[in-house]
């Protein structure tokens, strides 16, 4: 559990000495203290350019930060200076490297290997409009839900009328259609995703995957999902000997028809990719066995910051009503509200998942980072 005490010291002085006694809840008006706290962080951050860095495969993306950017630097004099990223493998030897990222988004496995590494700050307790972590929340203080999704295949209709209804049928598909199907590797949130929903399937109850992991439980529980996944492999894209560079990688096969099924992340967003023909007009998203994983984006703060004022008011900002609203529209991004329990704008509730896709729970970060390792020892060895 975070302190006062320990919070204070994981924060820079700057951020530490006004920081309120009682800080208020989120979407509630700051009272004097906190008011006070958040006016020098302005002060502060004034004229300075903030690094944030993120994975940006979606093409609304573009227009959401150009409006983010005219937002922080209207109200809080702040620049704002987007740094891609390949993937999420990435944010995290950005962040070990310091190579001057403030700002950071990232899924849950990136996030545990930072916290493994000591390099970030514990800053979401500060930040007026995020909610406290849930008792034994694995993010803890250190990482920030601002979006959420849940995994579905997506399929060409045209070529597939009757997709696969669930990961464990995957095998015996691209058996029949061999080189149809690709994802990306765990090093990008959507290849992480897509092997945690089989690994849900084949475990007895989702809830075991709720717990951290331990070599016994790890050898245990994924023993089937390497069965299954040495029976797909071979059938896979290229005979799984390469795989897409993410989703928009994954969108351009499915476009050329060079693939017909593809995992995704976002499905309220499929409309709105369809009419900017980054879909085929027949897309159509499924869901799968118990339902779909659930799957959290996070923010977070490097200690090694240069800028750690900018990122807290960016932060914060991204998870205002308003910010939030302008995620979840499905004219404009389609994101679901994050699967961490915080009090959502009434804005959200009009973009709920569909009524066909339950959400199972995301598992302990230490299994998406245990099964990246695992899933690229594995592979190294098929093409050595």
């Amino acid at each position: 559990m975070i302190t006062r005490r320990g919070l204070l010291a994981g924060l820079p002085p700057a951020l530490a000495a006004g920081l309120p006694r009682r800080r208020a809840a989120a979407g509630i008006p700051l009272d004097g203290a906190a008011a006070l706290l958040w006016e020098a962080l302005r002060q502060n951050a004034w004229g300075r350019t903030l690094r944030f860095h993120l994975t940006a495969e979606d093409p609304g993306l573009e227009g959401f930060l150009g409006w983010m950017a005219a937002e922080l630097a209207a109200r809080h004099g702040i620049g704002l200076d987007i740094v891609p990223l390949r993937d999420e493998a990435e944010a995290v030897s950005r962040v070990a490297s310091g190579e001057g990222v403030d700002l950071v988004a990232l899924d849950a496995g990136a996030l545990l290997a930072l916290r493994q590494q000591d390099l970030l700050l514990p800053a979401r307790s500060a930040l007026p409009n995020a909610a406290p972590p849930p008792p034994g929340a694995p993010e803890g203080g250190f990482g920030v839900p601002w979006h959420g999704g849940g995994l579905v295949l997506v399929h060409d209709a045209a070529q597939v009328p009757e997709p696969p209804p669930g990961m464990l049928a995957l095998p015996d598909w691209a058996r029949a259609r061999p080189g149809r199907l690709a994802h990306p590797t765990p090093r990008h949130a959507l290849g992480a995703a897509f092997l945690l929903q089989a690994l849900h399937e084949l475990v007895p109850h989702p809830r075991l995957l709720e717990s951290p992991t331990t070599d016994r439980n790890f050898t245990l529980f994924t023993a089937p999902f390497w069965e299954w996944y040495g029976s797909l492999r071979p059938f896979l894209w290229r005979q799984g000997q390469a795989f897409p560079e993410g989703a928009a990688a994954l969108r351009r096969l499915l476009r050329s028809g060079e693939i017909a099924l593809m995992p995704a992340l976002h499905p309220i967003a499929l409309p709105r990719l369809v009419r900017l023909g980054e879909w085929p007009p027949s897309s159509r998203a499924q869901t799968l066995g118990r339902g779909s994983m659930a799957h959290a984006a996070l923010l977070a703060v490097p200690r090694a910051a240069a800028q750690p004022e900018a990122a807290m008011l960016a932060a914060n900002f991204l998870l205002s009503p308003e910010a939030q609203a302008r995620m979840a529209d499905p004219h404009l991004l389609g994101r679901l509200a994050p699967p961490a329990p915080r009090p959502r704008p009434e804005a959200l509730l009009a973009t709920p998942p569909p009524p066909d896709m339950p959400r199972l729970p995301e598992p302990h970060p230490s299994w998406a980072l245990r099964l990246r390792q695992e899933w690229e020892r594995r592979m190294a060895a098929f093409t050595q």
